[in-house]
C-alpha cells in the first residue's frame, strides 16, 4: 500500500509541476527569488534517504519513519514524523515526500497535509495561497492548483480528494518546492522509457 501511495504522489507531483511549470505564455514570473532550501533539503543537491531524514530531523526536532521507493530512473523518499506533524509556514503537515532524479539530485520537496474532508484541504489551500501571494506576488492560480516561479525554481500548491484508503476518503493539500529544469529533464527521461 505504501508503495502505491508514493507512486501516486510522484505521478501527481510530476503532472502538477510540469503542467504548471512549463507554461510560457502568460505565466507570471515572481520578482522574489523562490527558496531552494526547504527544511534543510536543498533543491539540485545530491541526497539519499539518510541525508534527507537527517536534514528534516535537524530542522524540525522530530524523528521520522522513512522509506524510499524506486520510481522509473529516480526515487521518492517519504518521511513521516513520529510526532505526527511537521510545522512549516505556520501550518501543520503530515509528511514530506522528496523526489530524486536518476543522479540522486533533489528535484522536488513536497509537504503534504491529509484531511477527512475536501473542505479542510481547500481551507488550507486558500490560506497558503494568501501567504504565498503576499510573499511572491500574484501567482498562476487555476481552480485547485496554484504555482509561483522565479523562472528557475517554483512553488506548487494544490488540493485534491482521493479515493477511499482503508474505507476512508482522504483529501490532501500539497505544498511543493521544485527545480523546473530538473523536473522537465526527469519527465523527458520517463517519457523515453515508455
Amino acid at each position: 500500500m505504501k508503495n502505491l501511495l508514493i507512486y501516486i504522489s510522484l505521478v501527481a507531483a510530476l503532472f502538477f509541476s510540469l503542467s504548471c511549470g512549463n507554461r510560457t505564455g502568460g505565466m507570471i514570473i515572481s520578482d522574489t527569488k523562490i527558496k531552494a532550501d526547504v527544511l534543510g533539503i536543498k533543491l539540485c543537491e545530491k541526497a539519499d534517504k539518510n541525508s534527507i531524514e537527517a536534514a528534516l530531523s535537524r530542522a524540525t526536532d522530530n524523528a521520522f519513519i522513512t522509506y524510499e521507493e524506486k520510481i522509473g530512473p529516480g526515487s521518492a523518499v517519504r518521511c513521516v514524523p513520529i510526532a505526527l506533524t511537521i510545522n512549516y509556514g505556520g501550518q501543520a503537515w503530515n509528511y514530506c515526500d522528496t523526489h530524486l532524479n536518476e543522479a540522486n539530485e533533489v528535484m522536488e520537496v513536497d509537504l503534504v497535509a491529509s484531511f477527512e474532508s475536501v473542505e479542510r484541504a481547500k481551507d488550507l489551500f486558500d490560506s497558503m495561497v494568501a501567504k504565498l501571494s503576499e510573499k511572491y506576488g500574484k501567482g498562476n492560480i487555476e481552480g485547485s492548483d496554484a504555482f509561483w516561479t522565479d523562472g528557475v525554481n517554483g512553488i506548487g500548491l494544490s488540493y485534491s480528494e482521493s479515493s477511499a484508503i482503508n474505507g476512508n476518503d482522504r483529501s490532501f493539500c500539497t505544498l511543493g518546492y521544485m527545480n523546473r529544469d530538473l523536473m522537465q529533464t526527469f519527465q523527458e527521461v520517463m517519457d523515453d522509457e515508455l
